[in-house]
């Protein structure tokens, strides 16, 4: 991934100079690329200048580039004073040890406050010059880290695509998909669907700012959104929110659309230009419960309306055939196995002829296994997203998600008998067909 980066950076830095621009411009305008939109955002409104920018740039975390330009715009920080503090943010992003690191943040923290209460001022600025972690006390404090992550979003905003994006909205991940102008390569992001309730207070923004967690502030309350809500909910043995329940929009979370627009947003990025299409994946109507997916559509269209995407839905059972069946002139069953449903699509030569979904998919399994075993949902997922044989159970647990599967499994291919059987005008299939599930 960074020789990608690199070899996208040296055609920008090409393209740039052959169109007379000079290396420090080149420079500059590569230095803000770097940047999170919501702090080049402030930049557009002038009220950061491309000095505090460009300092602000070198920063990794978009979290930590958020929290210093909230800071040098509240206090009207020049330069010099952006530079220093990003000088302290930066080794603590490379410190040789977690010691060694929070020693810098709680300096950092300590002089933010002091900033906030005093202003910027010279005896403050001297402080910060003069400070060496050999020096520095020892750490009040010791923030857990949590690993990181394969699955970290990359800002298709920075990204030469082609037009035309496809989101995945799962119950459980939402993924985000483009396709590369140069070499054709499909680029992807995925997230968990989930999300953590944080206070909005001055301890949580120190901690979530050492651990490089970007988070959300509604009113007085705060979320971590993502795979780091997921990552932070195992450390302090918290349980995440779901914003969809059985594949669709959850109708008993207050803050669910929220959630899933601000997590479409970051995956997706804007548009290359005002229009482009984007592709998303909805499920059919379910067959054994009593629910419709006209509001869980029409509420994603609105989201990706405003971010200035032309929506264009399709059933997931029939994504699958597109996917997969290529080789059969995309004619088979397609089976999207979700964690709130199961989509089944019956296709011949890309028409779907069949479609519906069923209530039961990963959810159901974890569901049941827990009541079965009196363990929690979530520890059963753990285990069963770690990898299970199902044709070889290690212990109780896995014996318990085996027999789901297995009853999971035999519902599905026995409903889809049943659909075949009632179903009218269906074509006819000369020869076997396949059946792919994904």
């Amino acid at each position: 991934m960074a020789d990608e980066e690199k070899a996208f950076g040296e055609q920008l830095y090409n393209r740039l100079q052959n169109k007379g621009l000079s290396k420090y411009q080149v420079d500059k305008v590569l230095a803000l690329q770097r940047l999170d939109p919501e702090v080049a955002e402030l930049g557009e409104k002038g009220l950061l200048g491309d000095p505090q920018l460009l300092e602000i740039s070198k920063i990794n975390s978009a979290a930590r580039q958020k929290q210093l330009a909230e800071l040098a715009v509240e206090k009207s920080l020049p330069q010099n004073w952006v530079k220093e503090l990003t000088k302290l943010v930066r080794s603590a992003e490379k410190a040789r040890s977690e010691a060694e690191g929070n020693r810098y943040w709680d300096f950092f923290f300590e002089i933010k406050e002091m900033i906030e209460r005093e202003g910027p001022t010279r005896t403050i600025l001297q402080l910060i010059k003069n400070f060496s972690v050999d020096r520095a006390a020892v750490s009040r404090g010791k923030a857990e880290l949590i690993e990181g992550t394969d699955r970290t979003v990359q800002s298709f905003n920075k990204m030469d695509l082609e037009l035309g994006r496809g989101l995945d909205v799962g119950t459980v991940n939402i993924c985000a998909a483009a396709r590369k102008r140069v070499g054709a390569e499909i680029m992807y992001n995925i997230q968990r669907n989930a999300f953590l309730d944080m206070r909005s207070d001055a301890f949580t923004k120190k901690m979530l700012m050492k651990l490089g967690i970007d988070y959300i502030v509604q009113g007085d309350k705060g979320y971590v959104i993502g795979d780091p809500a997921f990552e932070l909910a195992n450390v302090f043995d918290k349980t995440t929110r779901r914003p969809m329940k059985d594949g669709m929009i959850s109708p008993v979370e207050p803050e669910a659309l929220l959630i899933v627009s601000l997590i479409i947003a970051e995956m997706l990025g804007h548009p290359k230009q005002e229009g482009e299409v984007c592709a998303f994946s909805v499920p059919a109507d379910p067959i054994d419960v009593e629910r419709n997916v006209i509001y869980h559509r029409g509420a994603l269209e609105a989201v990706l309306r405003k971010l200035g995407y032309t929506p264009r839905p399709m059933l997931e059972g029939h994504s699958i055939v597109f996917s997969e069946l290529k080789e059969q002139d995309f004619t088979g069953i397609g089976i999207s196995c979700g964690g709130g449903m199961f989509n089944v699509c019956v296709a011949y030569k890309s028409v779907p002829a069949l479609t519906f979904a069923t209530s039961r998919g990963g959810d159901w399994i974890d569901n049941n296994v827990a009541h079965a075993i009196g363990l929690s949902p979530a520890l059963v997922c753990g285990i069963k997203e770690s990898g299970v044989d199902l044709m070889n159970p290690k212990d109780r647990v896995q014996d318990a998600i085996v027999i789901y599967y297995r009853n999971l499994i035999q519902y599905t291919l026995e409903t889809i008998r049943q659909k075949l059987e009632s179903a009218q005008n269906m074509p006819t299939f000369v020869k076997p067909i396949d059946v792919v599930c994904g």
